[in-house]
């Protein structure tokens, strides 16, 4: 959200504190406003639509956390959809270009997993331990800075290139495009490769 939207939000979450039977003060305005504003106005109504339909969660006014849990989903899904992303680069671009994905939670997990080589080459008895080794990867890592994650990931001509002296026939990795940059360097996965 920008500051154009600050007066449709501001309606947004006052008229929902008249369903909760709520104040909303200019003070927890504000708070709303700076803890949502990196999502957008209809992000911000789809979630607290979400949550006044949620038959548990829905009978109490929506805090920030409630609103983000309708919009990201829950770690679970999260995870997931990023295993889903990571199986479609497998499959569409392949162990022989180097990759660089802008999640950088998928980049650490394939990093701690052996890169993205080892990834490709996985059987396919093998899939169902490795989608489970980065689910569990990928739940813990997201709730974490991550300062370290590699720039890119690397592909076998790349390996092959730098092995055989060939450092200035190696072309710019890959770009994989799955989500939108949300709060604090969280990442949020939306779909996509490009």
């Amino acid at each position: 959200m920008n500051n154009q939207d600050r007066q449709p939000f501001m309606e947004v979450l006052i008229s929902t504190g008249e369903l909760y039977e709520k104040h909303i003060s200019d003070t927890l305005l504000e708070l709303y406003f700076n803890i949502l504003k990196h999502y957008s106005i209809e992000d911000i109504k789809r979630g607290i639509a979400g949550h006044i339909r949620d038959t548990k969660a829905g009978q109490y006014f929506p805090k920030p956390a409630d609103i983000l849990r309708q919009i990201l989903g829950d770690d679970d899904g999260r995870a997931i959809a990023a295993w889903v992303e990571v199986r479609k680069a497998i499959q569409h671009v392949g162990i022989y270009k180097s990759v660089k994905f802008d999640d950088p939670v998928i980049m650490m997990c394939i990093d701690r997993m052996g890169g993205w080589q080892e990834l490709c080459n996985i059987l396919t008895s093998e899939v169902g331990y490795k989608e489970a080794e980065f689910i569990k990867l990928y739940k813990h890592y997201q709730h974490f800075p991550i300062d370290n994650a590699p720039k890119y990931l690397v592909g076998w001509h790349e390996q092959q290139n730098r092995f055989n002296g060939y450092s200035d026939a190696i072309p710019e990795p890959l770009e994989i495009k799955t989500q939108r940059e949300l709060p604090s360097g969280k990442q949020m996965i939306k779909g996509g490769i490009t």
